[in-house]
């Protein structure tokens, strides 16, 4: 139970900093360290890349049903360094921001791609999802190196 003496502390506490907040609640992050949020969504993105590309580079049957032209090991190779360049933007922030808009670039073509063929809202979803994704990551990945 708090004491009279307990307010007078307190008092002589905020009096000699003056009120202001403390050196790590003012300062914008630094690139030294990145938000939970930041972190999911490039672990997110890493583990979808990951698993799309692999299907690619590996020709997955399913992958190769659709790509109907080739061109789909390319495409995985740029998935996975996509991914690798993402999650080595949570201890490099400027990579993580050249990795995330290079995979923003890439699906971009994707979206094309998927409009161009008139796939349905469910085949190009993954597309669509990461890209939402990805653009949200890049915008903390960014907004960390001010």
């Amino acid at each position: 139970m708090p004491t009279a003496g307990d307010g007078e502390v307190i008092n002589r506490a905020i009096a000699s900093n003056d009120g202001a907040l403390a050196p790590s609640q003012t300062q914008p992050n630094d690139g030294e360290e990145c938000g939970m949020s930041e972190w999911m969504l490039s672990t997110l993105l890493a583990i979808g890349f990951v698993s799309l590309g692999l299907a690619k580079v590996l020709a997955a049957p399913s992958m190769r049903r659709r790509a109907a032209g080739g061109g789909i090991s390319p495409i995985g190779a740029l998935e996975l360094a996509g991914a690798a360049g993402i999650l080595v933007g949570l201890v490099e922030p400027f990579i993580g921001v050249l990795a995330a808009a290079g995979s923003l670039l890439l699906l971009t073509g994707a979206l094309f791609a998927h409009a161009r063929h008139r796939d349905t809202l469910h085949e190009a979803a993954p597309a669509v999802l990461f890209s939402l994704v990805d653009a949200a990551s890049l915008g903390l990945a960014a907004a960390g190196l001010r």
